[in-house]
């Protein structure tokens, strides 16, 4: 056995085209035919030669191949009907894919890009998925990293789908290339997000070992059907089309080895969400992807809403495990999940070790562990050497694609032969790359696949660690220790934790269950010391569940009952939100603020809130007066001013307005019903979202002005998308016939809470913005102005109708870190000038209103302490921060006739901040 091994770290060392000679030469044919041409250029200097595809079916490519060979899939079909009716499987059935087969796809040598794109293409309404060229873009080369390439050319554009193509868009879909600190440390990063949207909820997705983000092609599109969530799936560093930098363990002791191993991911998932700017998400992992997500939560507590692991390794204990040897420290290579795939019949599980473990545990009747039955020496040697079988695909050359097939052609047996024959050549231009993450695993697992540190031991602490810095993915001390022994810190009160087994996986779900019982009984230490405030937050819940016809695979093998557990997870997320908010649980106790945001992390934007209206509604009225509606105006410093004399005046009057659920848009609907107007309250969604204040828990605005007696009615509307904002002005004129006053609220500050310098600024960060801000503006403008020209005339001038934009104070002085803000609201404010000059001769006003700092939720996540507040307020020569009702009544006069003489006007309403 040590001379294997020595023979076989002899072969490693040799040069790659000398190792594939003496493989060619040892097991290829001694004649091989000729190749044909391929007729597709490819984009690297190699030249190309055509191979067979593991599908193809044409009887002229039948008839091509030596021996009348049969197609990949074929042949492993053939073989599992001979093993089932108790035959000799055919020859080669084990790796169907033939030598010339195999020959021509190394020769082709698809790279990592091509690949992933392909399999992308089969994501449904997507003509042309985005792929960025950064990475994964040339051959492999051993002696050098993946290639990353940060030119601005080699990014991806992002790729829109409208209302129209899409029955579940507008959505934006895009693949981008995220650095992290450091020396090439680059995350691949697919993201999909629907338009017109603040973004609420993120779900981030990782996947299992030595496999790729593009293998979640099934769950991409169903899983981002949800108003107002983001979806992102990563490649884990190392892994993927990430960049693969080397990986090296410093550590000398056993435990520091693990945990080094660890890190090695999650730190660098961490400073992903830091740059993202996202403070809390969903986590999704996939087998080791599952492992780094319970580390990820033990060592950065607070970042998560839900975790869902999916066929987790490493969860179960197995003690010959825990004591076995780890490979030495330093520069490595490693043993691999890709021994544990399924290699057997999908109807069973297949992993020898792990049946032979467990029938020994059935045995063992006392609770000692039963003498285990040796592993075979040379698994045991390679494991150690760390030698894994992506170091033997990329040691045999040519040979490589023959023992993918060995996998890929039963792991993706199911699926049409297109997907399949794409998964397959996606798998094997990853496996091919230069070893990085994957040699992590033998730190992290012992042979046999048990972790080395067992979840099992660490899992509890999930959700119940205190909000501080972490050094390593440990459970903190017993959550039944009483709050008073540690006064000063503050503890999480809860994580749902989902477990997602397949009904024939050969990963054990006795582990899920075994998690479950442990994760319940802390639960119940943690409420029998609760404070009555922590038992109201408390927010933890745990779930096994088994995914029918399926292995270890889930999310791919029964995808659909896979999507549909996960979007009713996602739904569960928000539930639990809504719940906490309607206990009077604040948005800074629900994400709290841990020791980390001081170190830059971020919140992400919620909307402002509206200060409270009075309790007291009035019960009558239709478009009526302002003295029957002047309740229903919200409470300000000035509540004498909200009670007009005589007649209101927007008497009569029909006003549309943007963004009106909540926030500045919630302020202007009340006070133009307030003033006699009927209002349609246009939004994405007609309830408050997360975050909202108390009042805006006590029902929805259209509600709430019908109930006071005023008339209005809720249109949803995607401000992006011009058919919704052409069918909101339709809907308006079909209820009221005619529109009168238009105001384009809707918008959003995505830097407010995570200010980025402009040389960082994400570029879908600047799109959305400006998506929102400007466009949003321009399309509320156009269809409004339509429809306002072939009215008659309503004032005593001959005017035809009103139109204000939102812009904003920082639209006008700009502010560091928060570039495209400041160009969106910038361009309002041109834009209404520019329109007012067009609009003019046909008697419509457009004017532009600039918010100052007001009091809401998004000053108060933005700005943190009571200190912070105090400064900014010493900003502002008033010495405080305007309310939402200050903006209304702004926009109260530029759509009544006491501005017939105005248009074209900028109006900054910000305490005199911008006159310093």
């Amino acid at each position: 056995m040590r001379l294997a091994a020595h023979i076989g770290a002899s072969l490693l060392a040799l040069p790659a085209t000398l190792r594939s000679a003496v493989f060619v030469t040892a097991f290829y044919p001694a004649a091989i035919t000729s190749i044909p041409s391929i007729s597709t250029p490819l984009p690297h200097s190699r030249p190309a030669a055509a191979y067979s595809t593991m599908t193809s079916t044409s009887p002229a490519d039948d008839a091509s191949r030596e021996g009348g060979q049969r197609p990949m899939l074929a042949r492993q079909r053939a073989k599992e009907e001979a093993e089932a009716q108790g035959r000799q499987p055919p020859r080669g059935g084990y790796f169907p894919l033939s030598y010339k087969e195999g020959w021509s796809q190394w020769w082709a040598g698809l790279t990592p890009a091509m690949t992933e794109h392909k399999v992308l293409s089969f994501l449904p309404y997507l003509k042309k998925p985005p792929t960025q060229m950064q990475s994964g873009t040339t051959p492999p080369d051993e002696k050098q990293p993946m290639d990353v390439d940060q030119s601005v050319a080699k990014e991806a554009a992002p790729v829109r789908t409208t209302s129209e193509t899409d029955p579940h868009g507008p959505r934006q879909w895009h693949s981008n290339l995220v650095q992290l600190a450091g020396k090439n440390r680059f995350l691949n990063e697919f993201s999909v997000e629907r338009l017109g949207e603040e973004t609420e909820n993120n779900l981030v997705m990782l996947h299992g070992y030595g496999a790729g983000l593009g293998f979640y092609y099934k769950n991409f599109e169903p899983l981002s059907r949800l108003p107002s969530w983001k979806l992102y799936a990563l490649d884990l560093l190392g892994m993927g089309r990430s960049s693969r930098p080397p990986f090296k363990i410093n550590a000398k002791d056993k435990e520091g080895k693990v945990r080094e191993a660890e890190s090695w991911f999650i730190d660098a998932l961490e400073e992903w969400r830091i740059k993202k700017g996202i403070e809390k998400m969903t986590l999704l992992g996939h087998s080791l992807g599952g492992y780094m997500a319970v580390c990820y939560a033990l060592k950065y507590p607070g970042h998560l809403n839900k975790l869902i692991l999916a066929s987790p390794v490493g969860i179960p204990e197995d003690p010959y495990a825990v004591n076995d040897e780890m490979p030495e420290s330093g520069d490595t290579s490693t043993a691999a999940e890709f021994e544990q795939a399924e290699l057997g019949r999908p109807a069973g599980d297949n992993n020898n070790f792990l049946n032979a473990r467990k029938r020994q545990e059935e045995a063992s009747r006392d609770g000692k562990p039963a003498p285990r039955k040796p592993l075979p020496k040379w698994l045991t040697t390679l494991w150690d050497a760390n030698i894994s079988p992506f170091s033997l695909v990329r040691l045999s050359g040519p040979l490589g694609p023959r023992l993918v097939s060995g996998w890929t052609s039963r792991r993706f047996s199911h699926l049409p032969p297109d997907e399949a024959q794409a998964l397959h050549d996606y798998s094997y231009s990853l496996f091919r790359q230069r070893g990085s993450g994957e040699y992590a695993l033998a730190y992290i697992l012992a042979p046999g696949a048990f972790a080395r540190s067992p979840l099992i031991r660490r899992i509890h602490g999930v959700g119940r660690q205190y909000l501080e810095d972490h050094n390593k993915p440990e459970p903190d001390a017993a959550a039944s220790t009483p709050p008073t022994e540690s006064p000063q810190k503050v503890r999480e009160t809860g994580v749902p934790i989902v477990l997602m087994y397949g009904d024939h996986d050969w990963m054990d779900v006795g582990g899920g269950y075994a998690s479950k019982e442990r994760l319940e009984a802390e639960k119940q230490k943690a409420l029998a010391n609760a404070t009555e405030r922590e038992k109201q937050m408390e927010n933890g819940s745990v779930k096994v569940s088994v995914v029918p016809k399926a292995g270890h695979h889930v999310y791919l093998d029964g995808y659909e009952w896979f999507n549909d557990e996960i979007l009713k997870e996602m739904r569960d997320v928000e539930k639990r939100q809504k719940r906490l908010a309607a206990s009077g649980i604040s948005a800074s106790e629900i994400l709290p603020r841990s020791p980390n945001l001081h170190r830059g992390h971020k919140l992400q934007h919620i909307r402002p809130r509206v200060p409270p209206p009075p309790q007291e509604l009035l019960d009558s009225g239709s478009c009526m007066d302002a003295h029957q509606n002047a309740a229903l105006a919200p409470q300000t410093r000035s509540i004498a001013s909200a009670t007009p004399t005589g007649h209101g005046r927007l008497q009569g009057r029909v006003a549309i307005v943007t963004g009106a659920a909540s926030g500045l848009g919630r302020a202007i609907a009340f006070r133009y019903s307030a003033e006699g107007a009927c209002v349609i309250c246009a939004d994405i969604r007609e309830t408050s979202k997360y975050g909202a204040s108390e009042e805006e828990t006590r029902g929805t605005t259209h509600d709430r002005i019908n109930e006071a007696g005023g008339k209005a009615v809720f249109v949803s509307t995607d401000v992006t998308n011009p058919v919704s904002m052409e069918n909101l002005v339709e809907r308006a004129v079909e209820g009221f016939g005619k529109v009168d006053v238009f105001v384009n609220n809707a918008g959003v500050a995505l830097e407010s809470t995570n200010p980025q310098p402009v040389w960082e600024m994400p570029l879908e960060m600047w799109e959305k913005e400006q998506m929102i801000n400007s466009t949003g503006v321009f399309l509320g403008t156009k269809y409004a102005a339509r429809q306002m020209m072939r009215q008659d005339a309503v004032g005593p001038n001959g005017d035809r109708g009103w139109i204000i934009n939102i812009a904003s104070i920082l639209g006008h002085v700009g502010t560091n870190n928060m570039t495209s803000y400041c160009a969106s609201k910038g361009a309002v404010i041109n834009f209404s000038r520019a329109a007012a000059l067009d609009c003019a001769e046909h008697g419509i006003h457009v004017n532009s209103v600039g918010p100052g700092y007001t009091t809401s939720s998004q000053t108060e996540l933005a700005f943190g302490d009571e200190k912070r507040r105090v400064q900014l307020q010493g900003k502002h020569p008033f010495r405080g921060l305007g309310q939402p009702d200050d903006i209304a009544r702004a926009c109260v006069f530029f759509a009544s006739d006491d501005a017939q003489w105005v248009s074209g006007v900028y109006l900054p309403v910000d305490g005199c901040y911008t006159a310093r």
